[in-house]
């Protein structure tokens, strides 16, 4: 939050004259004071002192375990940077309008899916480490619940308002109506990924926590396959707004298809709840 509430600061207090270098500024400064903090916080509850050998046991397995995740995190920036690829073969205005819309499903993703993935991962590693496999089934199944409560409503109010949002947040200054128009159904796109992301997110947590971080690398490359290939098609076919159903059918294979090895993995997981719920 300090990072958030100094960015916006220097925004309002610098931008007329230093321009978009005030974001800059806002961006370093908040990110340093949140170390800052951050180091001083530790220090208060923990103590501890730095120790460095390449021979340590956890190290090497944290070391192994980091390479998958690495390669999936590549992943998903290699299907960014394809779908700008595309894009700037689309009409004029198309990388814009991805740019728009991908930024404020973001914001979306990051208030919501990013920190309630970040609270129950411990309870996933607990779980784990306790070979509590009907607890983890428990927490999994329940943050998957909780997610369709939140996000289901988002979707379809974003989708009904996707225009009135656009112009809210984007529409002044050059942004005319025209992109507004634009803009709109990418984002309302976008919003329905988000329920994949957090079906993708959730079980990645869960094989994280068991110690296997292979298989959602595997998924993710299976991911870039699908995406570049969507991307081509119906980048050709409907433009901009084909790119952005390449990326929510991609990830919505991803998601299924993590969700099913999960299930191989903890014979406790069911989801007749969850397509309850969704009904």
């Amino acid at each position: 939050n300090i990072l958030y509430v100094i960015f916006v600061m220097s925004i309002s207090v610098l931008a007329r004259t230093y321009g978009i270098y005030a974001a800059v500024m806002g961006t370093v400064i908040g990110t340093s004071l949140e170390f800052i903090y951050s180091v001083a916080l530790r220090r208060k509850f923990v103590k501890y002192h730095f120790i460095l050998s390449l021979k340590d046991k956890s190290m090497i397995k944290s070391f192994k375990m980091a390479i998958p995740v690495f390669i999936g995190i590549s992943a998903a920036e290699i299907n960014k940077i394809v779908d700008k690829m595309v894009s700037s073969f689309l009409s004029e205005g198309s990388i814009s309008t991805l740019n728009y819309a991908s930024k404020l499903s973001s914001a979306v993703s990051a208030l919501l899916i990013s920190s309630i993935t970040t609270v129950i991962y411990p309870e996933f590693s607990k779980s784990s480490a306790e070979n509590d496999d009907k607890n983890m089934a428990d927490v999994f199944g329940f943050s998957l619940r909780v997610f369709l409560i939140l996000i289901i409503p988002i979707i379809i109010g974003g989708t009904i308002l996707s225009k009135e949002i656009i112009k809210i947040v984007y529409g002044r200054g050059a942004f005319e109506m025209s992109m507004v128009k634009r803009t709109a159904p990418l984002f309302s796109c976008y919003l329905v990924c988000l329920l994949f992301s957090t079906f993708r997110q959730t079980s990645s947590r869960v094989f994280y926590s068991y110690g296997d971080s292979k298989t959602p690398m595997k998924n993710s490359l299976i991911g870039i396959v699908i995406n570049i290939v969507l991307n081509i098609i119906l980048g050709f076919f409907v433009g901009a707004l084909g790119l952005a159903l390449a990326t929510t059918i991609s990830t919505a294979v991803i998601s299924f298809l993590l969700l099913r090895d999960v299930r191989k993995k903890n014979v406790y997981v069911e989801y007749q709840t969850i397509i309850g719920l969704l009904i």
